[in-house]
């Protein structure tokens, strides 16, 4: 609205917002795209805004150079920006080997120049190291620099309106061990999320949670998470995404609401010790901040972008088209599937291992999808020779109810299965172990129906740790 002649007082008008959300993201809009990026994704965090801002007014290439350092493999070093923006600017300056700070010198000014000589001194001081080459001598007249220098008394070299970089004197760099903490903290979190599977309840939670369009595409481990979470707020998620994605989907994150967090990985290029890059690459987890689509709101005068088809009853014949993939993954498997006239009381199919032959029951289309689904849970290594009757069905059942809900059949009516005493005395190794077989089955079954991005190869059953019983 803004590049329609309106002020920032006027479009927080229209738009029913604070004029400080309507500036805040005037800001993020003055950034380059690939800096947005990242702080929709939660790897800049909004408080170091400004810290870009005054770093691109000074040099736009230094605010570049900034960018590509941290989305090469550095995100790690974002969260030092808001308290060290000149650690993050020398990292970045190093790591372009010199052309970027030459063209911040052919553009600086004496006073920016100033400024990076008593920083420089700063971090030679702090680091043990002594004054530089040339120290600051006070003169008789009390005044460290001449008329019109940066310490001169009653300068302003401010540029009215520009931003500023705040120095955040009293901040300290983390130490390892409270990395240490973090990532133990992070660690307990998923311990914690992983133990509410031990109950039926929690069981069901997180079923409910795998079987949503929006939130199967998350790893197990965050959708514990999630169900875990969301459980404590009293929040049903629905579809679960970051700041930055809702902004793409015509949506924004709410004032004041609190963000869900989860795990990410974060790559960080190895170093010898020279300072080279040895090729290879060590993974980290950071936490991130993620959102239900409850949290948002619509962005005025825009339409919102679908997030999920509408459920389809289970009975039907809506989802007919799904069943040649699954048809053609059976024969992947090494099975025959053929349709038949079963008896109306009788089973509605089933896969015999030895034969190779999966039965689905001939019917409405969404009930040989059903069926058809269950088999294949069968065939790709739930079977009772590996778990036993009761638990092989719990396990299919599970991912039926978790791959009919992802393709966006109504599942709301049907039972979750749950058996208490999973793994008797290795309990909670052996319900992490169910929970990942679920998804990973599950996962193979939707990818044959083109619903997930994480590609497993079709050719031979899934290879399953068995715990004990």
């Amino acid at each position: 609205m803004l590049d329609r002649g309106l002020t920032e007082d006027g479009a927080a008008q229209a738009l029913g917002w604070p004029k400080t959300r309507v500036t805040a993201r005037v800001k993020i809009l003055e950034l380059p795209e690939r800096a947005q990026q990242l702080i929709g994704e939660g790897v800049i965090a909004l408080a170091a805004v400004d810290q870009l801002r005054a770093i691109g007014t000074v040099a736009p290439p230094l605010l570049d150079a900034v960018i590509a350092y941290l989305d090469d493999g550095n995100a790690w070093a974002a969260e030092r920006l808001t308290r060290e923006p000149g650690w993050v600017l020398d990292a970045a300056m190093s790591h372009t080997g010199g052309k970027t700070f030459a063209a911040y010198l052919h553009s600086a000014g004496v006073h920016e120049i100033a400024e990076l000589r008593r920083r420089r001194r700063r971090v030679a001081v702090r680091a043990g190291r002594g004054p530089t080459r040339h120290p600051r001598v006070a003169r008789p007249d009390g005044r460290a620099g001449g008329r019109g220098s940066a310490r001169a008394p009653g300068a302003d070299h401010k540029t009215p309106g520009a931003p500023t970089m705040p120095r955040h004197r009293n901040r300290r760099p983390v130490t390892e061990a409270e990395r240490d903490a973090r990532r133990q903290a992070d660690r307990e979190r998923v311990e914690q999320a992983a133990r509410e599977l031990l109950t039926s309840e929690g069981w069901q939670r997180w079923i409910r949670v795998r079987a949503t369009n929006g939130l199967a595409r998350y790893s197990l481990r965050n959708q514990w998470l999630m169900a875990c979470e969301c459980h404590s707020r009293g929040i049903t998620p629905t579809y679960i995404a970051g700041f930055r994605a809702f902004l793409a989907l015509n949506r924004c994150v709410s004032k004041g609401q609190r963000a869900i967090k989860i795990l990410a990985p974060v790559s960080v290029k190895q170093r010898d010790d020279s300072g080279e890059h040895t090729g290879e690459k060590r993974v980290f987890f950071r936490t991130v901040p993620v959102f239900d689509v409850s949290m948002t709101d619509v962005l005025p005068g825009v339409e919102p972008v679908p997030l999920t088809p509408p459920a389809q009853p289970i009975e039907g014949d809506s989802h007919a088209h799904l069943i040649a993939p699954l048809q053609s993954l059976g024969h992947e498997l090494g099975y025959r599937v053929e349709r038949r006239d079963l008896p109306a009381h009788g089973p509605a199919g089933w896969c015999d291992p030895r034969a190779k032959l999966i039965v689905v029951g001939i019917g409405p289309a969404n009930r040989e999808l059903r069926t058809l689904v269950h088999e294949l849970a069968h065939a790709l290594g739930l079977g009772y020779t590996e778990y036993g009757r009761e638990r092989a069905e719990v396990l299919v059942d599970c991912v039926t109810y978790c791959v009919l809900g992802a393709v966006g059949l109504d599942v709301g009516g049907e039972s979750i299965p749950y058996i208490a005493g999973w793994g008797e005395d290795g309990a909670l190794d052996a319900i992490r172990d169910y929970a990942k077989t679920i998804d990973t089955i599950a996962r193979r079954i939707e990818d044959a129906l083109d619903i997930s991005s994480d590609a497993t190869s079709a050719n031979q059953p899934i290879a399953i740790r068995q715990e004990a019983a």
